[in-house]
């Protein structure tokens, strides 16, 4: 059952956020986690970080805090990190970070040179259209053609913390845009942002993979479902995060009502 009041706690600013947090878990302030005596009486705890980083700094935490006092950590899971257990293994194991049934996650280094064919066309259509201005263009630069497409790269996944569909790109324009008064500038733009609303799909589909990004938010939001929807008998903690990014303040939402 929901909490009719939101379960929230915050740390002043100037102290240390992870030694303070870890001293009011074990000191009972957060959560009724049973018996101190009991080493294992944090062992129910699910404590989501934004990094691995910051799991590590919570592991050293618990270590420093707790002395010499032997105690079982809790489960540190860094956001958008599989849930369950079983899934953390098989994610581990592999280099691609693959877990069964979902598709190959893609890579920016890899997306960028997929991404290139596409860039290069458009960049072609420029020097094509340069050269019937009688401008001696040169061919673009390969390093120039990999910046652009690591640069749509970066813009793919921007879109996607906002929650905003890649569609949209293809056909967006400026506030009170006129074709009449705005040079061919725009239009190149437009048709420059059409590669990740058009073709980045199609690229994704066609290989059967999907970009890290969005892996990783799609966690988020499944885990904050998952959360809402079932009965939860562990203590669910979320420390560190700001909430920024749309998937994990969906998260937070469901987390602070448990």
């Amino acid at each position: 059952m929901a909490r009719a009041r939101p379960n929230v706690f915050t740390v002043p600013p100037g102290l240390d956020f992870v030694r303070v947090t870890v001293e009011a878990l074990l000191a009972g302030h957060l959560f009724p986690l049973g018996s101190q005596s009991d080493p294992f009486h944090l062992a129910d705890l699910v404590l989501n970080v934004p990094t691995r980083r910051a799991g590590l700094a919570f592991q050293q935490a618990f270590l420093a805090v707790g002395g010499r006092q032997s105690v079982g950590l809790p489960e540190i899971r860094p956001l958008a990190e599989p849930g369950d257990a079983l899934e953390q293994l098989l994610a581990e194991a592999g280099d691609d970070g693959f877990i069964a049934g979902e598709n190959r996650r893609i890579t920016p280094l890899e997306r960028a040179f997929r991404l290139r064919p596409a860039v290069a066309e458009w960049q072609a259509r420029i020097v094509e259209r340069r050269r019937a201005d009688g401008e001696n263009a040169p061919p673009p630069a390969l390093a120039e053609t990999l910046h652009l497409a690591e640069a749509l790269g970066r813009l793919i996944d921007e879109m996607a913390i906002e929650g905003q569909d890649l569609a949209r790109l293809a056909t967006i324009t400026p506030d009170e845009y006129d074709p009449s008064r705005f040079d061919d500038y725009w239009s190149l733009t437009r048709d420059f942002l059409s590669v990740a609303a058009r073709d980045w799909p199609e690229i994704c589909a066609r290989l059967s993979v999907e970009d890290e990004m969005a892996a990783r938010l799609r966690r988020i939001r499944q885990e904050a479902r998952r959360l809402a929807r079932q009965e939860q008998g562990r203590p669910v903690l979320v420390a560190g995060s700001p909430g920024s990014v749309r998937a994990t303040a969906e998260l937070m939402r469901v987390v602070r009502r448990l």
